[in-house]
């Protein structure tokens, strides 16, 4: 059995390899975390809930905006905590900016490079010199929106239990829209250039996937899940749905739902909520969908850019004109329990806690996007293999193509370290 190992293959976020292993004619793939075990759920464990959130969002810089507002949302569900429809409103926006910023990152700085023929942003830089400036900029113009709204983009300091730590005052909310209105031009011209990309010809056969589900709208925050067959259960039935499981080769466990892979992210979001999108962006996404490889992550990340920026303006639109008041301290604590569920960037995120009287933490359970769709990289990844060997692929091809897969994924493990190893044994 010969090995072959590729090492040091950069954008991704965090460490992890995969691995390939063919014996006879027995195809297995093994994605495995490769970075030290983080033990945030111990680590909150005895913490009062107000010091949570805060803890919460340092578990990725990436999504810290989105593990933030999960942690809120799970102690306001326990303490039975209803905001305002406006304090609701804005977490939206900030969660969707944070996506718009995520995605962007992800596209031009570490899958782009894939498909202009070049091996880092330094090539890129001396491919298209205009390009990487407006993608700079794009970048800026985001984290100002959150730099406004939330304070900053990692460890937001304007979010809290209830509401927001400082008033949210007008003349932000008309600073904050201007910008975004700047940042439609930046949006549809990603979507134009990420919508004709040539992306690996591959039907994913693992079709099982999960979303936010509501009613009305096309949302990142919210109360309960759907699946690709129609099954909607509230967030906190989901132990009922997606079972965990721990693999003796990772830090990372794998999810099934239903005791089958699934997926989890924009294509996912699409998938099943496309028709929920603003009007002219409907139209979009009716173009593609539906969605059926896991490399259309890349275009379905094109079509959300356009549709959080457009829907972030109509709801700051909406705000105008109102305060928001600074957030009253929960006085009225009770044993409880509580559940948070939000889109990261890359998913669906779930957060579940338990307090006690005083209101310490007794239980916590954070399941992250990349750890539901870590075993689905398992399968597709085992599956393009098959494919491709039994077409006679070459061995460095088919590298490049599984390099392309996790990326597509865009897997935050949660630190950008940016290391992938992938390694084939035969």
């Amino acid at each position: 059995m010969n090995s072959i190992k590729i090492e040091n293959i950069d954008k991704v976020f965090g460490h992890v390899s995969l691995e390939v292993i063919v014996d006879k004619d027995k195809i297995n793939s093994r994605f495995i975390v490769t970075q030290d075990a983080r033990l945030i759920e111990n680590v909150i464990l005895g913490k009062h809930f107000y010091e949570v959130p805060d803890i919460a969002s340092r578990i990725c810089g990436a999504c810290s905006i989105s593990h933030l507002l999960a942690s809120i949302r799970a102690f306001e569900n326990a303490l039975g905590i209803e905001v305002s429809e406006e304090v609701e409103k804005l977490r939206e926006v900030i969660n969707e900016i944070e996506v718009v910023q995520n995605h962007l990152v992800h596209l031009y700085l570490l899958a782009l490079p894939d498909y202009m023929g070049c091996t880092s942003i330094n090539d890129l830089l001396r491919k298209d010199i205009n390009l990487v400036k407006r993608v700079f900029k794009f970048n800026e113009l985001c984290l100002k929106v959150i730099e406004i709204l939330a304070g900053r983009i990692v460890g937001p300091t304007k979010c809290t239990i209830g509401g927001f730590a400082k008033e949210i005052r007008n003349e932000n909310l008309n600073i904050a829209l201007k910008i975004l209105k700047d940042l439609e031009e930046y949006a549809y011209s990603t979507l134009e250039l990420f919508l004709n990309i040539d992306l690996p010809k591959y039907k994913d056969i693992e079709k099982n996937h999960i979303s936010i589900f509501d009613t009305e709208e096309y949302k990142f925050l919210g109360y309960y899940l759907q699946t690709n067959e129609k099954l909607v259960f509230k967030v906190n039935e989901y132990r009922n749905y997606i079972r965990e499981e721990e693999v003796d080769y990772s830090t990372c466990k794998r999810c099934f739902l239903k005791d089958k892979p699934y997926y989890v992210g924009p294509r996912a979001r699409l998938n099943l909520n496309w028709d929920k999108m603003e009007p002219e962006v409907k139209e979009i996404a009716l173009r593609v969908i539906p969605l059926e490889s896991p490399f259309d992550n890349i275009r379905a990340k094109a079509i959300e850019i356009v549709q959080c920026v457009k829907h972030s303006i109509q709801l700051i639109e909406e705000l105008v004109g109102k305060n928001l008041p600074k957030a009253e301290k929960v006085e009225k604590i009770k044993e409880s329990e509580g559940y948070g569920l939000v889109e990261a960037p890359r998913g669906v995120l779930i957060h579940h806690y338990k307090i006690d009287n005083n209101g310490r933490v007794t239980y916590a359970n954070i399941i992250t996007p990349t750890t539901m769709n870590s075993h689905h990289i398992e399968r597709n990844a085992t599956n393009i293999a098959q494919e491709l060997l039994s077409n006679g692929e070459n061995l460095d091809n088919l590298k490049q193509i599984l390099t392309k897969l996790v990326r597509a994924y865009d897997p935050c493990l949660p630190c950008a370290t940016h290391l992938v190893k992938i390694k084939i044994r035969r």
